[in-house]
């Protein structure tokens, strides 16, 4: 199901993921009866909105009440990323603007949000090349997977204690190994 702001994967086995919609010319239909391996590949496509339904695919696979528990990962959706983390005196970067976010930075130093296409207040995303590097916590979206900035990103953050989040990020240990510290994705249950 592809819509204005999301899009749905419901599997066979009954997982069901979620992720960002990006316009696009996606035949949706064409990953009905698709094998998850062959499906979940399209993530690298260059079609933002065949990659989005890549990773609803793979969210379906991975983000499931069982996985998370299994992981002692299944927490409230009320927290905060940041929970537990001393944000005092602290250059935050923030990679896409996430609605939630206010109350949980007002004791950062400074916070940079970037977007790829700003509103007052955001910086235009050619300023991570310049900004990235001086931040101690850096949240990212999970829709830079998608749309293939998160390789750039998690380079130019290196030092910086890195959150994947939003509704796109699989929750996957090993995103750990590639500089991730913490991941805060999303769980359908119903």
């Amino acid at each position: 199901f592809g819509g204005s702001s999301w899009i749905s994967a419901r599997l066979s086995g009954g997982g069901v993921g979620i992720a960002a919609h990006f316009d696009g010319k996606c035949d949706f239909g064409r990953f009905a009866g698709l094998p998850v391996r062959q499906a979940a590949r399209l993530i690298y496509s260059d079609d933002q909105a065949e990659a989005g339904a890549a990773m609803a695919v793979i969210n379906a696979c991975c983000n499931t009440p069982e996985r998370l528990s299994a992981l002692s990962a299944m927490v409230s959706c009320e927290t905060l990323c940041t929970d537990g983390m001393d944000l005092r005196g602290l250059t935050v970067g923030m990679i896409g603007r996430m609605r939630r976010t206010a109350e949980g930075l007002k004791a950062a130093k400074k916070v940079y949000i970037f977007e790829l296409s700003p509103k007052e207040g955001d910086l235009p995303a050619s300023e991570e090349d310049r900004l990235l590097p001086e931040c101690d916590i850096v949240r990212v979206t999970g829709t830079s997977i998608i749309n293939h900035t998160i390789e750039h990103i998690l380079e130019l953050a290196q030092g910086a204690r890195v959150i994947l989040l939003g509704p796109s990020v699989p929750m996957l240990p090993a995103l750990r190994d590639f500089g991730a510290e913490r991941l805060s994705g999303l769980c359908v249950t119903r």
